[in-house]
């Protein structure tokens, strides 16, 4: 039985092939706009039966490929009209989204900057004790020597040949956690990369991706070669 597209389009089918989904009653709250759904539902409806009267076609005099054209060219057509309604579909909960995310980060940004504002004084304190502790620790290792310095000399002076080692003096670190009633904070380390000289960096750590687009560009522009690439033209069939 041929297929009315024009039908189709405009969310009509056979009466035979009716989508189990019903249309949505008046005033009823929904979430995605049924009516499409609905009329996409009668594309699935329709899609084995066009399927299969397409591979009975088989091309061989004038007449045959016109049919194929005419089939064809209705079948694309139709898949044109299922991506404008399956877009009209997601177009509002697209926007919802972008909305959405768009408020979630208005509305966070007071929030970010405040604690973007704490983690900058808490690491500039941090990098001060680190720094006052690396001092101490110097400090710490120029009384050992002194001390171990002076033990000699005097061990020398008694008349012991033993070695007498003086243990260094255990400075404590930078206590990396700070507990609090809330929470915690801790310092971190995430990495930072810097790029010098691209060309220097190992293909593994970089991305390479084919503009194919700009590829094809170029091949209709009449470029035949490209180093790396093998350009062809392949055979195929288009409809309108």
């Amino acid at each position: 039985m041929p297929i009315d597209f024009a039908a189709i389009a405009a969310g009509k089918g056979d009466s035979k092939q009716k989508p189990k989904t019903a249309p949505p009653k008046t005033g009823e709250i929904i979430t995605l706009n049924t009516a499409l759904v609905h009329q996409l539902n009668v594309f699935i409806a329709q899609g084995e039966q066009i399927r299969d009267e397409a591979l009975k076609i088989k091309v061989t005099n004038d007449q045959t490929k016109e049919e194929a054209t005419n089939l064809g060219a209705k079948i694309h057509k139709a898949i044109k009209q299922i991506d404008e309604k399956a877009d009209a579909i997601i177009e509002a909960p697209k926007l919802f989204c972008t909305n959405a995310n768009n408020i979630r980060k208005k509305v966070q940004k007071p929030f970010e900057e405040g604690k973007d504002y704490l983690k900058g004084e808490l690491k500039q304190h941090k990098a001060r004790e680190e720094l006052a502790a690396a001092q101490r620790k110097e400090a710490a290792r120029k009384a050992t020597e002194a001390l171990q310095k002076k033990i000699n000399e005097e061990a020398k002076a008694s008349g012991i040949k033993e070695d007498i080692k003086v243990d260094a003096i255990v400075v404590p670190g930078v206590d990396n956690v700070t507990r609090a009633e809330s929470g915690t904070s801790y310092g971190t380390k995430r990495p930072k990369v810097t790029v010098v000289n691209l060309e220097l960096v190992p293909r593994e750590y970089l991305k390479i991706e084919l503009r194919t687009k700009a590829v094809h560009d170029a091949m209709r522009q009449g470029v035949t070669e490209i180093s790396g690439l093998e350009l062809e033209w392949e055979e195929d069939i288009a409809f309108r």
